[in-house]
């Protein structure tokens, strides 16, 4: 399992890629190809289903590798953890408990906050919110995955309907802690306008405050990013053989095509379908100004001569 780990600076670097351990994957694929009518109206159906356990099992007596250290607070993508016994992609951070109330401001003096901030959970109850309060909250890689397609004919005209599903897996919605902060430092959600005042003691969005100090990376972004998707609709018709020879046409099919036509989540993002970090295998379903799935119309001619 290769790392880019920090080395001594003795050896001129700063980091190097090493073997920092080893890692063992199971899954299970299935696959079920049918012809579900055959006679002159045809419906063919083809279904996946996958899934696959990622675990650590060596780090080669080393300690668990966070990627997340002293900036824990605010550098996102730095919110994952490599350890022995969890899968890559584990979400590393603080679990949340709500917002600080009046009636609570002498117990929120004692970690350094006012009513209105955010509450966190002590773990080891040293009375201090810090980087040993944190415990893996969330894991990026889905329980399970499928996809479905079912293709209909009937003379010329054929119909494509593909479904593709994802389950079971978190995203971080790095969006919300930039415009849920209440820091006046960029720009913020319009949810902000139900902050936490003496007024308005609510329990989800913090009071307005410029000091990013009690902002800490927390379960509370953390979302299901499970999700169902209309992938892809195509229509087709293609015209009767005796039409085109006379044109001296082999083959002529028109078609129209619309993809990510529909989407079913409870994700609150633009897209579940995320990856700020594409290419990083560690730091999976991090969601900060991604650009969402378009929705594309496509409309074809094909000429055969």
């Amino acid at each position: 399992m290769l790392y880019s780990a920090e080395v001594p600076y003795t050896s001129g670097f700063g980091s190097a890629m090493l073997n920092v351990g080893t890692m063992v994957n199971n899954g299970f694929e299935f696959t079920l190809n049918t012809a579900n009518l055959v006679k002159a109206f045809k419906w063919n159906t083809d279904l996946s289903f996958s899934l696959n356990r990622s675990r650590i099992t060596d780090l080669n007596n080393n300690d668990d590798t966070y990627i997340s250290d002293d900036e824990y607070k605010l550098k996102i993508g730095y919110w994952s953890v490599i350890s022995e016994g969890e899968p890559l992609g584990s979400f590393f951070g603080l679990e949340s408990d709500g917002i600080w109330q009046i009636d609570e401001a002498d117990e929120a003096a004692i970690y350094d906050a006012k009513p209105g901030d955010f509450k966190y959970v002590d773990q080891n109850n040293d009375s201090t919110i810090n980087a040993d309060d944190r415990l893996i909250i969330g894991h990026a890689q889905p329980d399970f995955i499928w996809s479905l397609n079912n293709t209909f004919s009937y003379k010329n005209f054929e119909l494509t309907v593909y479904f593709q599903g994802v389950h079971g897996n978190d995203v971080l919605n790095s969006n919300r802690f930039e415009l849920e902060s209440g820091n006046g430092l960029s720009n913020a959600s319009v949810d902000m306008l139900d902050r936490w005042t003496p007024d308005n003691p609510g329990n989800i969005y913090p009071r307005a405050n410029r000091n990013v100090d009690y902002l800490h990376m927390s379960d509370r972004y953390l979302e299901d990013g499970s999700y169902i998707r209309l992938q892809l609709v195509s229509l087709s018709y293609t015209l009767p053989s005796v039409v085109l020879k006379k044109a001296g046409i082999y083959n002529l099919r028109f078609w129209i095509t619309g993809k990510n036509l529909l989407t079913f989540t409870r994700y609150t993002g633009f897209d579940p379908e995320v990856g700020m970090f594409n290419t990083s295998n560690i730091r999976q379903g991090y969601d900060l100004g991604g650009y969402p799935a378009a929705r594309i119309y496509t409309v074809g001619l094909n000429f055969e001569f």
